[in-house]
């Protein structure tokens, strides 16, 4: 297991526990710390590196590495970290804050589960699996102060529960935000019979009850933080845990196909922040040519174009009464080929009337990087609360959207403080709205200034614009079925001879059928992968058609067919004559489809020979040389002879000289008879 800092931290009966990329968190005090080493254990030992030699146990718990470095611990239900008392972590004032920050799995078989506690009641978080949420429970003056998260918790998501006391008010934060008004009650003492019980991670202190999942960090303060510290430590906490450095912002998105020319209305108001939008359509070939056309200068403009139900089905209502199968084939697949067929690439499904269960997730997550449904509520029209409505770059398939239609119960106050919260924590707000208008009368409306306030809103806060299609599961790839297909193949031989067999090997991809047309007038086939025989000869045409449910592709190829015949060898070479050293490129010219070419240059020494079709030689001493070329196939052979001729240099001058006729006489004139040498 690799190495790494996972520790917890005290100072004057403060502890945190939490990676080590937190160690310059704005809380740390300037004093010495009191650590332990999650990661460098000894046995079951957890080493506390400050001196004090208040060691840890760990039963069990295992570390991993997350995708930034930092390190985490597994629990498998029967494991726990105990992190004993001492003298640096004794409280003697009912100021407190602690927490965990966590994600749990579906195997958590009881009906709860602790995450964090102090003793059997001084202080504990637990999860309540019966309702999905988070309880807490702080012992104050013999009082029991008990409450829970107003939010729903779902099961392998990462969440951070902070709980802080200040004497008269506990208070349960989850991911940075208030959850809830809180529980009201005036101590002075906390839990002063049990100051000397350890803290236990990972289950009760009896062993029973405990996590299935992972724990990045626990935290102890023997002071209350502030609203805005808390939401800083989980802004702190999420970045360590996250390898993404995206920006927050917002992904809007539009609602059913009649609001197509609506939102085209607008799409300069759009363009004025810079926003792009998803535009989840159904059905489009059935509307009117200019809404059509809409639609490509919204995709054009940067729109995602996705999904919304072919007939905008209710899914559950439908599937009560038909096959899986049956829905996939009438509202998903035909849906998916419009689409595609305009040029929109598919990535998202947005579930009309948001009607959904874990059943048609699975069923439509071969399909759709993303898909999105409402939030079960927005709490305390507080969208912040909301915890499901916020991407938080995690491949998380499901995305819940809030609502912003005038009449839908969400405040556009609510909204904004959503938005600042995504931009603070690098996360994105899910948005999507209906119809937009200038005054609005009905519900599933959004009005102008509405609108405008949110895309000015997100914009002058420094947050970006996504696409649903952005989000989502980051490891999807888009099945072959609704991918643009490409046919291609090969043949050989080629040339072939009459009567022989053709090899045809298919390499085309994405392609659920294929047809090829050999070009001879036999039957076609249905696969690409097959030998063919053509029995006279001449030029044939090969046509693979290869297609799918969104495209089609074909490829030519032609395909000579000969009589067997030996070769007839021929060549060319681009010199015939030339000075020392003379390079020679030779082209092969022979007929009758040779299947094998042998060359001798005629000079002496290593390469001197080749078997290449179209080879070069170098020549290094002068003098005429015969070149042979042979040629040969199954039916025989044949060669072809030439001369090339090299000179050597001569002169001062480099030039070639001639040789030149010249004589002299010892007389030139005289009687017969007349010597002359």
């Amino acid at each position: 297991m690799i190495s790494h800092k996972f520790k917890p931290y005290s100072k004057y009966g403060l502890v945190l526990i939490f990676m080590l990329s937190m160690v310059s968190t704005a809380y740390a005090d300037a004093n010495q710390l009191v650590y332990y080493n999650w990661c460098e254990d000894t046995g079951n030992t957890i080493v506390d590196n400050s001196g004090y030699g208040n060691n840890g146990i760990n039963y069990g718990s295992t570390t991993f590495i997350l995708p930034t470095g930092q390190t985490a611990r597994h629990f498998n239900g029967q494991n726990r970290v105990i992190i004993p008392e001492n003298k640096q972590l004794t409280f003697t004032d009912p100021h407190i804050t602690f927490g965990v920050f966590f994600c749990y799995n579906y195997i958590n078989p009881t009906n709860c589960t602790y995450l964090v506690s102090k003793g059997n009641d001084t202080c504990r978080i637990s999860i309540d699996h019966i309702n999905s949420t988070i309880k807490h429970e702080i012992y104050a003056d013999g009082q029991t102060i008990s409450g829970h998260s107003d939010c729903q918790i779902e099961p392998n998501e990462d969440y951070e529960a902070i709980v802080t006391y200040d004497g008269s008010h506990a208070q349960l934060y989850i991911n940075g935000i208030a959850s809830g008004k809180g529980v009201d009650y005036t101590a002075t003492t906390l839990g002063l019979s049990n100051n000397a019980d350890s803290w236990t991670i990972g289950s009760s202190p009896g062993a029973e009850n405990g996590l299935n999942g992972d724990i990045y960090a626990f935290y102890e303060y023997n002071r209350t933080l502030n609203s805005s510290e808390v939401l800083d430590l989980y802004v702190n906490d999420l970045h360590s845990i996250r390898a993404s450095d995206r920006p927050g912002g917002i992904a809007l998105s539009w609602d059913d196909a009649g609001n197509i020319h609506n939102c085209y209305q607008y799409l300069s108001m759009f363009q004025k922040y810079n926003a792009t939008c998803t535009m989840n359509a159904n059905k489009v070939s059935h509307r009117p040519q200019h809404v059509i056309d809409e639609l490509g200068k919204l995709h054009s403009a940067g729109w995602e174009i996705s999904t919304h139900g072919y007939n905008h089905e209710n899914a559950i209502i439908y599937l009560n009464n038909n096959t899986p199968q049956g829905w996939l084939d009438q509202e998903i697949f035909p849906n998916i080929v419009e689409l595609t067929r305009y040029g929109y690439p598919v990535y998202t499904h947005a579930y009309p009337n948001s009607a959904r269960n874990r059943d048609t997730d699975a069923l439509l997550s071969p399909y759709f990087r993303t898909l999105r449904t409402i939030t079960p509520d927005v709490l305390n029209d507080n969208v912040n609360e909301t915890l499901l409505a916020y991407y938080e770059w995690d491949d998380d398939r499901l995305l819940y959207g809030v609502e912003i239609d005038d009449q839908s119960g969400t405040s556009l106050q609510s909204i904004e403080y959503g938005i600042d919260y995504a931009i603070k924590t690098g996360t994105v707000l899910v948005l999507f709205g209906h119809e937009i208008t200038p005054v609005v009368t009905r519900s599933y409306q959004t009005s102008e200034s509405r609108l405008d306030s949110i895309l000015n809103y997100t914009s002058q806060h420094g947050g970006v614009f996504y696409n649903m299609g952005d989000l989502g599961n980051s490891s999807w790839v888009r099945p072959a079925r609704f991918s643009d297909v490409t046919a291609k193949f090969t043949v050989s031989p080629n040339p072939v001879y009459a009567g022989e067999s053709v090899i045809f090997e298919d390499h085309s991809i994405n392609q659920t059928t294929e047809l090829l047309d050999f070009g001879d007038g036999s039957p076609v086939s249905s696969t690409a992968n097959i030998a063919h025989t053509y029995t006279n000869p001449g030029t044939y045409t090969a046509n693979l058609t290869v297609a799918n449910d969104v495209s089609s592709h074909s490829m030519l190829q032609t395909i000579t067919v000969i009589l067997p015949s030996a070769p007839v060898a021929n060549f060319t070479s681009n010199i015939t004559s030339g000075n020392v050293p003379l390079t020679v490129q030779f082209s092969d010219t022979s007929t009758g489809y040779p299947t094998a070419w042998n060359w001798d240059f005629g000079d002496i020494g290593d390469g001197n020979t080749s078997t290449s079709q179209n080879p070069r030689h170098t020549y290094s001493v002068a003098g005429n040389y015969t070149v042979t070329l042979k040629v040969s196939n199954v039916n025989g052979m044949d060669e072809k002879t030439a001369v090339i001729t090299v000179l050597q240099e001569q002169g001062g001058n480099g030039s070639n000289v001639l040789p030149e006729a010249d004589f002299s006489t010892s007389v030139t004139g005289g009687y017969a008879p007349l010597s002359v040498t």
